[in-house]
């Protein structure tokens, strides 16, 4: 799954693991399953996407939203500053189904082969539009925090829509970050054209989360939230 040649770059690029500390704190995840939430999503994506990293044409958007045919197959979590409310990060989980593929089937051969071999194309969800907004702090610590909030979300999202696999398409760094922070993302196959070049990786929900449990569980329990989702994992079960 993961050839020699990719293991050998990040193994090389590795760093010690990163450390949650109660001072990064200061966000809360919310699932937006609201139309207000959901437009708060939609606009922070057009600012970041369309206008800052300009990955999407504006011109093909609404005025101010960014929305894509997978957003109908996919539920939302939004990162809020926990004082003022204002919009932190975003990201999206697309639950498995019949009228579109997940984005990695589409765009790396390599996953679409381990399908129904690595995992179960069934219960197999993709998370995806991660982001931070702009006016996020530039902090190595907090930015780190925030990624790993909204990696909470996901798994609240996970456990709430009966995932067993994620799947996600991820730059080198992102997977160095998670990585990091004890989550074994496993590349399949070779990098792939998608915004630049990034890995297809994939995420036992149920198996990586019980190792994470005995080795970090400082980052199990704020992933699970104590072991409140995803239970199974607990390292006393």
């Amino acid at each position: 799954m993961l050839s020699g040649e990719v293991f050998a770059r990040l193994k090389e690029d590795a760093q010690p693991p990163l450390l949650v500390e109660e001072k990064d704190r200061g966000v809360e995840v919310v699932i937006a399953n609201t139309p207000a939430l959901l437009e708060r999503v939609y606009r922070l994506r057009y600012e970041v996407y369309c206008l800052e990293k300009q990955f999407e044409d504006p011109g093909l958007q609404l005025t101010g939203y960014e929305q894509d045919k997978y957003d109908d197959h996919a539920v939302h979590a939004l990162l809020l500053d926990s004082e003022s409310g204002s919009a932190r990060g975003a990201v999206r989980l697309i639950l498995p189904n019949k009228e579109c593929s997940l984005p990695a089937y589409e765009v790396s051969e390599a996953f679409r082969a381990a399908a129904g071999r690595a995992f179960p194309m069934a219960t197999t969800a993709e998370a995806s539009r991660f982001l931070r907004a702009t006016q996020s702090s530039g902090c190595r610590h907090t930015a780190a925090f925030e990624t790993l909030a909204l990696m909470a979300g996901v798994t609240q999202m996970c456990w709430e829509n009966g995932v067993s696999h994620l799947a996600a398409l991820v730059t080198s760094p992102m997977l160095r970050l998670l990585h990091r922070f004890g989550l074994a993302f496993r590349p399949i196959g070779e990098p792939v054209a998608f915004h630049g070049r990034r890995h297809a990786c994939i995420f036992d929900m149920v198996g990586d989360l019980s190792t994470l449990a005995r080795e970090r569980p400082e980052i199990w329990r704020v992933l699970t939230v104590g072991g409140h989702f995803f239970p199974r994992t607990a390292p006393y079960l």
